[in-house]
């Protein structure tokens, strides 16, 4: 069972890798703003993150094998008492996985952030564009003597209460 977890951590460890090479990329697609291409990688990120639900789930499974030949409740089993439970070998395999998928997680985390950030920089440039094509007024609502200035014009492309 001990070398089943460990080959289930390091496909995860595997994927995780994957996620944070197809964020990189989501960067440069997001900077050259190749909306295709960021389609694609989106695409490629979401069948991951299916990948690591199922993953998710036989660790689990697992993790539960073991607590019970260990006569451990699920909650008790973490990953600190598996490296204690397996000898040292298994803790040693468990502890370079440990590390390889907290160095992942720590240069994901920043990159999702910046990622984030382009999108919501590129999401303001469409609404101010679309501002600019509909000559959406910020101003008042209220025209000469009381008219709602706020009703849809005919000559607007998208209606911006939308």
């Amino acid at each position: 069972m001990w070398d089943n977890l460990i080959s289930l951590m390091a496909e995860l460890v595997a994927i995780y890798r994957v996620i944070l090479e197809i964020s990189r990329k989501k960067k440069q697609a997001l900077v050259s703003a190749n909306v295709e291409e960021l389609d694609q990688l989106i695409k490629q990120e979401e069948n991951l993150i299916l990948q690591i639900g199922k993953q998710e789930m036989v660790r689990n499974k697992i993790s539960l094998d073991l607590a019970a030949v260990y006569a451990l409740s699920p909650e008790e089993f973490t990953l600190a008492k598996a490296k204690e439970l397996g000898g040292a070998e298994v803790a040693a395999k468990l502890q370079a996985l440990e590390n390889e998928l907290t160095s992942i997680i720590n240069d994901l985390a920043p990159l999702n952030k910046m990622n984030s950030e382009l999108i919501q920089q590129s999401l303001n440039y469409v609404n101010y564009s679309l501002n600019l094509l509909t000559q959406n007024s910020t101003g008042t609502n209220y025209g000469a003597k009381g008219t709602d200035k706020s009703a849809p014009r005919p000559n607007a492309l998208i209606d911006a209460k939308v």
